[in-house]
């Protein structure tokens, strides 16, 4: 599941990107892929980037009048301490095995 997956919630998120005085390397979010390790790095990595533009866009769709926005709502209230941790910690654990999983996934020759 992503939220961000939507043209007019990536278009919410993009904008608010493009709004501010910040220039981030990554301008998306990626989807944790449930077999590369490697991807799921870059996508804790680009989330943890864009955590800020992420807030500021949910709280953008949070006042819209749909569904979207009661999703939105729901999304804002799990960011808590204990998943703001965790999410430190996992970047932490994905970074350790990071060169193994990069080593593995290499193609042979």
């Amino acid at each position: 599941y992503v939220f961000f997956n939507t043209p007019i919630c990536q278009n919410v998120l993009l904008t608010n990107i493009e709004n501010s005085y910040e220039d981030p390397k990554v301008k998306t979010l990626k989807r944790l892929c449930a077999t590369r390790w490697v991807q799921r790095y870059d996508a804790v990595t680009d989330f943890i980037e864009l955590f800020a533009f992420i807030v500021e866009s949910l709280e953008n769709i949070s006042n819209w009048n749909d569904s979207t926005a009661t999703e939105a709502n729901i999304l804002l209230k799990a960011i808590d301490s204990e998943f703001l941790i965790s999410l430190q910690i996992i970047q932490l654990v994905f970074s350790f095995g990071l060169p193994l999983c990069k080593l593995l996934q290499k193609e042979k020759n």
